[in-house]
């Protein structure tokens, strides 16, 4: 059939189409760190561009329609299991550091934002509601243009 699943895996895949339990996010994910918000997470998004640090930022909605920025930055600790490399440098593990870098109440949608993107430059941010979409500059915090959803 088709429209199996099991007929579009190659025979001699490792995952076994029967058990859709053994694929876990850690395959495909590490974890780095965890970000906390003021309130319950709704929608979120990578901000498309980089600290100079290469640390990153990523940008929540959260239930009570505020936006907030968070800032993850890469920091190099000494290692705690071996005090020199082969070369007699000192070792360093990588840790993830996060920081609420700004927020911003969304008072502009009548009901919780479920969805968060920003433009390629981050000039731009658009929020979707349930029967409202917005299109906000990020640099003065105002309201462009909405779209109500008809129906």
């Amino acid at each position: 059939h088709p429209n199996n699943l099991t007929s579009l895996l190659p025979p001699t895949s490792l995952i076994d189409p029967q058990n859709p339990e053994e694929l876990k996010a850690s395959d495909e994910f590490k974890y780095l760190t965890t970000i906390r918000c003021s309130h319950k997470i709704k929608a979120f998004t990578f901000a498309p561009t980089r600290d100079r640090n290469g640390g990153m930022r990523v940008v929540t909605a959260t239930s009570t329609n505020a936006i907030e920025v968070h800032s993850i930055k890469r920091v190099l600790r000494p290692s705690t299991t071996t005090t020199a490399t082969n070369d007699g440098e000192e070792r360093r593990e990588v840790e993830y550091t996060t920081a609420r870098a700004s927020s911003l109440d969304m008072y502009g949608h009548p009901t919780g934002i479920r969805s968060i993107s920003l433009s390629s430059d981050d000039a731009l941010a658009c929020t979707v509601s349930k029967d409202v979409t917005k299109v906000w500059n990020v640099a003065n915090r105002s309201c462009i243009r909405s779209l109500i959803m008809g129906g």
